[in-house]
């Protein structure tokens, strides 16, 4: 392969990492939205959010699959005899500014990939707590409007058989 070769190679690895980055930001944005929905209790516009991500998500896929196989390709174009080439063995035989270009956009594309994982992880345990308050909310209201089953001393704590808890509609 010439040298010409290996350059659209360089040029179309930098595009897609430039595009994997710009990615990820729009993730970490669609992630911030969705942590104010689930502080709001806006559900409905939530499940939009949700959905906008998964699409994100899915296009972040197929770039990384994208990067892989570019990686590769330009791997045996520069002569690299590797089984599985990465970007850091690419780095160390590129010219010094590309190589300096690609360590910054890989090493801003994995803080981003962090900051989408700490937002995410946030996200779902802020969901979770939701989820559970609102069962441990249905639960006190069952057991507050439930008819007597048999006598007992006034204060007494009443107990939600389960014919009560399958009745009503589980989803939040």
């Amino acid at each position: 392969m010439d040298h010409q070769q290996q350059t659209i190679k360089v040029n179309s690895l930098e595009a897609l990492l430039v595009k994997q980055f710009r990615t990820l930001e729009t993730l970490i944005n669609i992630s911030k939205i969705e942590r104010e929905l689930i502080l709001d209790h806006r559900t409905d516009e939530l499940m939009n959010v949700v959905e906008q991500k998964e699409s994100v998500l899915d296009q972040l896929g197929l770039m990384e699959e994208d990067r892989r196989m570019l990686t590769e390709e330009l791997a045996a174009a520069l002569g690299l005899k590797l089984q599985r080439a990465g970007l850091d063995e690419i780095l160390t035989v590129l010219e010094t500014v590309a190589a300096e270009r690609f360590y910054r956009l890989n090493e801003g594309i994995l803080a981003l990939v962090e900051q989408a994982r700490e937002l995410n992880m946030g996200n779902q345990v802020m969901a979770r707590t939701a989820i559970e308050w609102l069962e441990a909310t249905q639960m006190f209201l069952l057991n507050v409007s439930a008819p007597e089953v048999a006598y007992s001393y006034p204060g007494a704590a009443r107990r939600v058989d389960s014919w009560a808890t399958r009745a009503i509609d589980q989803r939040v």
